[in-house]
């Protein structure tokens, strides 16, 4: 797993963080338009910011289920795409995770494109799976407000909601952290939960809330795949993360931008 340390400033006194994922650059429905809106609200303030959760292109290979005829861009210009579309909000992404349809290409080649991405734009490659520990602001105990975030893609399939939010639930039995984060099902998902955490130093239990984000895709529902499946519209972007410097305090809000 990789671990990624954030420090932002101390003059934040709150951030918002988008979880970006499932783009799928190179599909005939990807929306731009839709993406530039995110693209435009984060660059709009210096405390916000983002990472990309996988699927960040279609990568339409002659093995994947996609059918490649139907691919706008073949997968070298759905990469330089990502390049251009990513550029300007380069110093605001913390990471790239890899998703499913980027792995297409490194199962087959062994060659990541979502590597290659990410080495073109100078961020980080963080591979399938990521903890965020992110400092920032000043609280009153005069340290900085310290918050953990795991990520990863996500697999698995599932129509309904309940099956997608259970994929999504699982990820605290992977690492404890304060927010999980996963892409994949297409669907924006909120959840909250409690845990029992082990203060040793004062040999007290305490009550930790935790937070359940699945991010949604930048699709049109077009009269591909998600129509031919029968797959129910669903609404475009990715809940934001708000996250305070002055205390411990988590907010996500489903339709921010």
């Amino acid at each position: 797993m990789y671990v990624k340390p954030i420090t932002l400033s101390e003059d934040f006194e709150s951030i918002e963080l988008f979880p970006l994922s499932d783009l799928h650059i190179g599909c005939k429905e990807y929306s731009s338009k839709a993406f530039k809106k995110y693209k435009n609200y984060i660059l709009e303030k210096e405390n916000r910011f983002c990472f990309i959760n996988g699927d960040l292109i279609n990568n339409g290979v002659k093995s994947s289920v996609t059918d490649i005829y139907e691919e706008v861009l073949t997968p070298r210009e759905q990469i330089e795409e990502a390049v251009a579309e990513l550029g300007s909000l380069k110093d605001r992404i913390w990471g790239y995770i890899r998703g499913n349809h980027e792995y297409r290409t490194d199962r087959e080649s062994g060659i990541s494109p979502a590597e290659f991405i990410a080495c073109k734009l100078g961020i980080p490659y963080l591979g399938v799976q990521a903890l965020f520990k992110i400092r920032f602001g000043i609280n009153r105990h005069m340290r900085p407000s310290y918050y953990t975030l795991y990520a990863t893609h996500g697999h698995g399939g599932g129509r309904m909601k309940g099956g997608k939010a259970n994929n999504l639930d699982r990820l605290k039995n992977i690492v404890m952290a304060d927010i999980y984060c996963m892409g994949h099902t297409h669907t924006k998902v909120i959840l909250d939960s409690q845990v029992n955490e082990v203060d040793r130093k004062n040999d007290l239990i305490i009550q930790k809330d935790i937070y359940f984000v699945n991010s949604g895709a930048f699709l049109e529902r077009g009269e591909s795949y998600a129509a031919a499946n029968c797959y129910e519209p669903q609404n475009m972007g990715c809940p934001c993360i708000e996250l305070s410097g002055k205390e411990r305090k988590i907010n996500v809000v489903m339709n921010k931008v």
